[in-house]
């Protein structure tokens, strides 16, 4: 081989800017249900009835994540799905709807003056309480500027060269956004097939292994569905990413007929520790193996090798012979050192890694 077969390996960390960590999970919660509680008042009584449905579990949601009791989303998911036999007004599939819908809305591209809380307050020039432009500004970035400016950088003749390949932890779906961003006109689903984003809609089952590919190992936020044998994620009507109302009526609507058994529907992820309906992600993790198997750099940004993951990142790292050198991107020394040790876990016998404080944008290719 003439060059160095180098692999990105992401964690919530790479989307920070985009998307919240679990420890602000519990008020972007809160802004998106506000804004879907403004939203239904203006509706007819049908569509209220079944917004009442979705903002009672939201609200559930929201009031499981305390943070005074420390419950990230994680552990609430594996407590829930341990349970999830037993009948509960909130359930394991509720949550992975309203999480899917929550990451949807989050990376939709819009660009609202302000969010206001259900909070009525008489004296403001809104009539409510609104959120902080800090938090306002959170919800309104969709995409994570770092991804654009790697997909420039790095994206030759409209692909990743081969020698560059991606394996993330998070189901959101920056890469593809940022993609679709800077080829004007390209679609999501477009960008999907383009990139060999694995699992999506687009690519199902065809991958073909001598090209670049991005391998997600807990699939893809969206709800999942065929209509007339073509596969597609409903949230993202033909493929579009900027906001649009209808989306919001699209949620709504889901949840309420799959709360009935009617919709044939459901989200396109799964958490780690989910033992059925795996197909899709086993096929993910035989890839991650593959391409680790050729790699000989490692980059690692926002990704902890958290002990709950261990297992499966025991296995797609169990045939990397190959490896050369790994760099940790993160900020701190005590961070580096704790993910230095969690992959030593992994690697046990591994000693070549470095410390790469810079997180501002990913490590260039070309700079290793």
């Amino acid at each position: 081989r003439l060059m160095n077969y180098i692999t990105y390996y992401l964690g919530a960390g790479a989307s920070v800017h985009a998307l919240p960590l679990y420890n602000d999970f519990q008020l972007r919660l809160e802004i998106f249900r506000d804004f879907i509680y403004h939203y239904q008042l203006e509706k007819d009584k049908e569509f209220k009835k079944k917004a009442a449905v979705y903002l009672n579990s939201l609200d559930t949601l929201i009031k499981k994540l305390n943070a005074t009791e420390t419950t990230t989303l994680d552990v609430l998911a594996s407590e829930l799905y341990e349970q999830r036999f037993i009948s509960a007004d909130f359930s394991f599939n509720k949550l992975k709807y309203l999480i899917s819908d929550f990451f949807v809305f989050e990376q939709l591209e819009k660009s609202f003056p302000v969010y206001k809380k259900q909070v009525f307050d008489s004296e403001s020039i809104e009539g409510y309480k609104t959120y902080s432009i800090a938090n306002r500004d959170k919800v309104n970035t969709s995409i994570d500027n770092r991804y654009r400016a790697f997909i420039n950088s790095e994206i030759k003749n409209g692909k990743f060269p081969s020698h560059i390949n991606i394996i993330s932890w998070n189901y959101d779906l920056q890469v593809e956004l940022a993609y679709s961003r800077m080829i004007q006109g390209v679609s999501l689903y477009l960008s999907q097939r383009e990139l060999q984003i694995f699992p999506s809609p687009e690519i199902f089952s065809e991958v073909d292994n001598t090209k670049s590919r991005i391998i997600k190992l807990n699939g893809t936020a969206g709800v999942f569905y065929t209509d007339n044998e073509r596969k597609k994620l409903e949230n993202f009507i033909d493929g579009r990413t900027s906001f649009d109302y209808s989306y919001i009526d699209f949620m709504i609507e889901i949840f309420s007929n799959n709360y009935h058994r009617i919709f044939g529907g459901y989200p396109f992820f799964t958490f780690s520790f989910e033992k059925d309906g795996r197909n899709k992600t086993n096929e993910a993790i035989a890839h991650a193996e593959e391409i680790l198997k050729n790699t000989d750099i490692l980059i690692i940004l926002g990704y902890s090798f958290h002990p709950a993951n261990r297992e499966i990142d025991t296995k797609v790292f169990e045939r990397s012979t190959k490896l050369k050198k790994v760099y940790i991107q993160t900020p701190t020394d005590t961070d580096f050192r704790k993910i230095k040790f969690n992959f030593s876990k992994i690697k046990p016998s591994f000693e070549n890694i470095e410390h790469y404080e810079f997180v501002n944008e990913f490590l260039a290719s070309n700079n290793v």
